[in-house]
């Protein structure tokens, strides 16, 4: 058997691929091969654990059932509120749940904003759970190193009248290493 193309380990790695056998037996006779899947695979793991600033109800609901509160901390905020995340070797991943009136609201933008009022980050049309009344914004350890550990966070929602402010959540963040 040849070389297996790049696109084929990337198959075999996501239990895609058709002919597995010959291919694991390629994989253990070829060192080439056996460094390409494995960069492959350490490439897909690393884009699996990457998250999305702000999540779906659904991605929520099965990062929450996956895990659970021990290891995904979980810091509900309502609008005028002051919060503060941990996050650290233990618990590298965690959500603001930022408590909002969304009703009639058709789309929601959220504005990053140091404490100073410097903008960090703009995100439009931001997912939203509309029966829970919830925007769910992820923060991981390694966002450390993205800027202050303060952030304001102004949610609102984009109406056919134009914008309504929805609130604004004053987040701080403890980064233990």
């Amino acid at each position: 058997m040849s070389c297996p193309s790049p696109e084929t380990w990337v198959a075999w790695i996501l239990d895609e691929a058709e002919g597995e056998e010959a291919l694991e037996s390629h994989l253990f006779e070829c060192a080439v091969c056996t460094a390409r899947a494995e960069g492959i695979e350490r490439l897909v793991r690393e884009l699996n654990g990457m998250m999305p600033m702000v999540l779906t109800a659904e991605r929520r609901k099965k990062l929450e059932a996956a895990f659970g509160a021990e290891v995904l901390p979980i810091v509900p905020v309502s609008p005028g509120e002051h919060a503060t995340l941990e996050l650290g070797p233990e618990k590298r991943v965690g959500f603001w749940v930022l408590h909002a009136d969304v009703h009639g609201a058709e789309r929601l933008d959220c504005e990053l904003l140091t404490f100073d009022g410097q903008r960090l980050a703009n995100f439009t049309d931001i997912p939203f759970d509309r029966e829970r009344g919830e925007v769910a914004l992820c923060c991981q350890l390694h966002y450390r190193e993205l800027g202050p550990p303060e952030m304001l966070v102004r949610v609102s929602s984009v109406e056919a009248a134009g914008p309504r402010p929805i609130g604004e959540y004053w987040l701080n963040h403890v980064f233990t290493v």
